[in-house]
């Protein structure tokens, strides 16, 4: 049988990490400090400041959302991993018990 060991916590911790990446894209300096298109002084400027700021928001939304799902994952594998360790350890503890 093949030697595979799982931390669970490692597992767990790299979710929070991950979880706290994504948290922090919320307050990316290029959503921060946005300048307002009366500021710019001139119109066509300002529309492709306001796209980039769209495509921006978009860009740290989704990568917001994706770091909630991978971070979810991650929670979702070491449950896993700990049911199947205390089944594993279920499922032997009778034959061990007979020696």
């Amino acid at each position: 049988m093949a030697d595979f060991e799982v931390d669970v916590d490692e597992v767990r911790r790299a979710g929070t990490q991950v979880r706290g990446l994504g948290d922090s894209l919320a307050e990316a300096d290029s959503l921060k400090y946005l300048t307002a298109p009366d500021e710019v002084g001139d119109d066509e400027l300002a529309r492709a400041l306001a796209k980039l700021h769209r495509a921006s928001r978009r860009s740290t939304d989704d990568l917001r959302e994706l770091s909630e799902k991978a971070a979810s994952r991650l929670a979702d594998t070491a449950n896993e991993y700990e049911r199947l360790d205390q089944a594993v350890a279920n499922t032997l503890r009778p034959e061990s018990s007979a020696s």
